[in-house]
């Protein structure tokens, strides 16, 4: 027998089955967001657990990044002198910035900054014109162990590297060169 044909033999039956179905439909979605509900009350503060345990991890990690040698110096704002080595040999901008703020809260901070940003400047002018000279000459291999060395001295180890490296090409019998070559090592 065909849907039409039941329709028409049995018309109210047809319309129990549509009713039915409509329940069924309501049903199914109550149970669903019920389900819903029910997990959310649940899943958001296992969520929210989750969170706080990463959070506490992070802060852990961020920890023990820094040398004990920095914790030391921050309790006693009074080392000035391994405040700014420190400052000098920090790699991380993040850091660097964090650090700068910490500096300039010393009763001679401001100026210790503006010093430190003057070698800093006066590092990157030797640089540019060492890389010139060398641009002009590139069979110098002092020039490139100098430019290693500064390069090293504003913690970019891997232009150090690259550097000694071409001292060391050009010239492989010096000792000094074996010497920078061992403490960009180090920087790494």
């Amino acid at each position: 027998m065909s849907d039409t044909q039941r329709q028409l033999l049995f018309p109210h039956i047809t319309r129990i089955i549509t009713e039915f179905r409509a329940v069924r439909k309501k049903i199914i979605k109550e149970a669903v967001l019920a389900g819903l509900r029910s997990a959310l009350k649940f899943v958001l503060p296992v969520l929210l657990v989750a969170g706080l345990l990463v959070l506490g991890i992070l802060n852990i990690v961020e920890q023990r990044k820094y040398p004990a040698a920095l914790k030391r110096a921050l309790q006693n704002p009074q080392d000035q002198a391994l405040l700014v080595k420190i400052y000098e040999q920090a790699g991380n901008a993040e850091f660097r910035n964090w650090l700068r703020i910490r500096l300039s809260g010393l009763p001679n901070g401001e100026q210790i900054l503006a010093d430190l940003d003057h070698r800093r400047a006066l590092t990157e002018e030797k640089k540019v014109g060492l890389a010139e000279a060398l641009g002009k000459s590139p069979e110098y291999p002092d020039g490139y162990a100098s430019l290693a060395i500064l390069h090293l001295s504003s913690r970019s180890c891997g232009e150090a590297t690259a550097m000694i490296n071409k001292a060391m090409e050009l010239d492989p019998n010096r000792a000094v060169f074996q010497e920078i070559k061992d403490l960009v090592a180090e920087c790494h």
